[in-house]
């Protein structure tokens, strides 16, 4: 399972994120927004997401903080 994060600096709801799969110790990838990923690369990569970070599971956008905590309450990641 690839997990890739789309994050920014000083981002709560991404922080939040990455501490859950750290605490399950699942691995994943962040391309952290303007140091790493150019910002028009994500917004053409995914147009119309405004909240970060953006979840991608084996290359599909899973939505967000919300969707991934929740597949992670409910052990559907591992």
């Amino acid at each position: 399972m690839n997990i890739e994060l789309y994050t920014r600096s000083n981002c709560s709801r991404c922080d939040a994120v990455k501490d859950a799969l750290k605490d399950k110790q699942i691995s994943y990838t962040e391309h952290i927004i303007g140091e790493t990923i150019l910002r028009e690369k994500v917004l053409d990569q995914f147009p119309g997401v405004t909240l970060l970070p953006i979840v991608t599971i084996d290359g599909t956008w899973i939505g967000g903080r919300d969707e991934i905590l929740l597949k992670l309450a409910n052990n559907d990641i591992s």
